[in-house]
């Protein structure tokens, strides 16, 4: 396990950017997420220090590079001049999936971009990568229904106030696909994301071998 040697040690930097519901970042400024609870719950099961600071995606990924921030979790980019400055987890820690689901008499689409034109059901605050601002466009005529959970989602489905409504698979969700469910869904989109640990630490292979050894033995 990583040891955080003599004297006063190192207080880590936590890098995320707000992207619901990954990173998110309360009224009160408190950091939050699906991924930012991973990754402080393994830190503190390393059992170093650290803070968690919130910037823009561009940079965080300068703050990586030079070393003012020390871990993130993010996807792989082998074009990417941060690769060469970062190391990434052997085995991803989180794959993110995107739902669609609607009722099983009306069929599934296979892009966001077949979802134009049709009422879609949207979790409050989710930024869907850059689905969101394609539904939004006033091009689209379709129309956007901002929902709180789900279940209101589901809801909305089931009573066919929409027609298509897009989550993100999360551990506890309820899927809603079971027997004698009205509803069916296929996974939309999916990518895997992975530990980063800049290089500049001084012990930055230690500090990512630690982390990956806690991930393996819990069952976040």
């Amino acid at each position: 396990m990583f040891a955080a040697g003599s004297g006063h040690a190192q207080v880590l930097e936590v890098a995320i950017t707000p992207i619901a519901p990954l990173f998110t970042v309360s009224e009160q400024g408190v950091a939050g997420g699906i991924l930012t609870e991973l990754l402080t719950r393994t830190l503190d099961k390393v059992d170093v220090p650290y803070t968690v600071r919130v910037y823009p995606p561009k940079r965080l990924l300068r703050n990586l590079m030079s070393g003012v921030s020390t871990v993130s979790i993010g996807v792989k980019n082998n074009k990417s001049q941060a690769d060469s400055q970062a190391l990434y987890s052997k085995n991803p820690v989180y794959r993110l999936e995107l739902q669609v689901y609607s009722l099983a008499s009306k069929p599934l689409v296979e892009r966001i971009e077949d979802l134009l034109g049709e009422s879609v059901g949207l979790l409050r605050g989710y930024h869907y990568g850059t689905g969101r601002k394609l539904l939004a466009a006033p091009s689209n005529n379709g129309r956007i229904v901002e929902v709180n959970s789900h279940l209101s989602g589901v809801t909305l489905l089931r009573k066919n106030r929409i027609d298509y409504f897009l989550d993100y698979r999360q551990a506890g969700v309820t899927e809603a696909v079971t027997q004698g469910s009205p509803l069916h869904q296929r996974t939309l989109q999916s990518v895997d994301m992975y530990f980063i640990v800049s290089k500049t630490h001084p012990r930055a292979q230690q500090l990512m071998t630690s982390m990956e050894q806690a991930h393996s033995e819990s069952r976040w």
